[in-house]
């Protein structure tokens, strides 16, 4: 890589690095800073927006529900958190995205949420749940994702309901910056000038 080319791959770092993120935590669909928000399934409507343990998101209760929540430009995968909370061992939770279905590993799950919480997550199976009754923790994407995607599903299984927090860096996929280039040509074709600038140069010096 020529210096010219080295150049440009610093100024579109930059300029990617000067596109400020802010987290958002999504409720019900609209607008959320930079981005906006739509949400399809029975499981977004049940009970959301609802706020549990000074967290606000959305309930999804018995049976077979599922909540797809699409986002209006391609958000970074690893930006995304999904908090979950008051999960008992008969329920579980599949993810999936714009780029179809996500297993999850042990390294998707932190937790619990709170000090206080009886347990946190478990990922047999590559779906979430929990070994003890009312299991908390923070599901993010490690397991080698998509750079970005544009929407994201939660399907619940079980009873009586889980709660979920789904945030996201509302930046999305920053564009790197064009910046023009030398080619070989090019650098031929200024070399040659610089040079013959050179000796126009001394030759009115020794003049």
């Amino acid at each position: 890589m020529n210096k010219f080319n080295i150049l440009a791959a610093i100024v579109a770092c930059s300029a990617s690095i000067a596109a400020q993120a802010t987290q958002q935590c999504f409720t019900t669909a609209g607008v959320y800073g930079a981005v906006t928000i739509t949400e399809v399934g029975a499981g977004c409507a049940q009970l959301n927006p609802f706020t549990l343990h000074g967290r606000t998101g959305f309930v999804m209760f018995s049976g077979a529900q599922s909540c797809t929540i699409g986002f209006s430009k391609p958000l970074v995968t690893s930006s995304i958190t999904v908090d979950i909370d008051d999960v008992d061992s008969n329920e579980t939770t599949t993810v999936s995205t714009s780029a179809g279905a996500y297993t999850v590993i042990p390294g998707d799950l932190t937790g619990p949420l709170a000090a206080g919480d009886p347990g946190t997550l478990s990922s047999a199976g590559g779906i979430i749940g929990s070994p003890i009754q009312r299991g908390s923790g923070t599901f993010s994407f490690t397991n080698t994702p998509p750079a970005s995607i544009t929407s994201l599903t939660l399907t619940h299984a079980g009873a009586p309901g889980t709660f979920y927090r789904v945030c996201a860096d509302d930046a999305g996929v920053v564009a790197p910056t064009s910046v023009p280039t030398l080619s070989e040509w090019g650098l031929i074709i200024l070399s040659g000038l610089m040079v013959m600038a050179t000796y126009v140069t001394l030759r009115r010096r020794n003049a």
